[in-house]
């Protein structure tokens, strides 16, 4: 009769951890909903950060004209205060506040509003501070190690929490399997 207490407190002290992972887990899926939030720059941030010169293939360009629409960019660089870069196709493209997780390819995205220009595809553009209205971005430039680095220590993280869950299930299938054996 003592095994069966005691097999009986064991499951419960099995429930009571994976409550807790789960809990854990549900948290985390809570704060993982979105990351990366839209941001408004003015044009001054293009010509002031280092980053997007060291960096550019890291960077999706994409331009959006009031009168054309948007366009996928190719061929971005920045010299002496001029955004050189050249349309290549039109697209319709939703900004969205926020990313969700099945979006995160799309956090590198810079999207220049551009005041008063028609934009051709295939024709190369120059921009200056003074054409650009606003800058969109869910990643400020300066900030993309920093991004990065947080995502590889959420990936970690996640890994461990689902180490940690399979572990407990395998635990409280060894509970049971004891019990079974027990009482059999």
């Amino acid at each position: 009769m003592n095994h069966w207490v005691l097999g009986f407190e064991f499951i419960n002290l099995e429930k009571t951890n994976l409550m807790k992972v789960l809990i854990v887990m549900f948290l985390l899926l809570l704060s993982s909903c979105s990351i990366y939030n839209r941001k408004e720059h003015s044009p001054s941030v293009l010509f002031s950060t280092e980053n997007l010169n060291q960096q550019p293939s890291i960077w999706n360009y994409y331009l959006h004209d009031p009168s054309s629409g948007s366009f996928e960019t190719v061929s971005a660089s920045i010299r002496e205060n001029t955004l050189e870069i050249v349309p290549v196709k039109k697209r319709e493209l939703e900004v969205p506040e926020s990313l969700s997780r099945t979006e995160l390819s799309r956090k590198n995205e810079i999207h220049v509003y551009v005041k008063e220009a028609d934009l051709l595809i295939g024709i190369p553009i120059k921009l200056k501070e003074e054409n650009i209205e606003k800058v969109v971005t869910y990643v400020h430039p300066d900030d993309y190690i920093k991004k990065k680095e947080i995502d590889k220590k959420y990936a970690k993280v996640t890994t461990w929490v689902w180490v940690i869950i399979l572990v407990a299930f395998a635990g409280f299938a060894g509970a049971l399997a004891w019990l079974y054996y027990l009482f059999q």
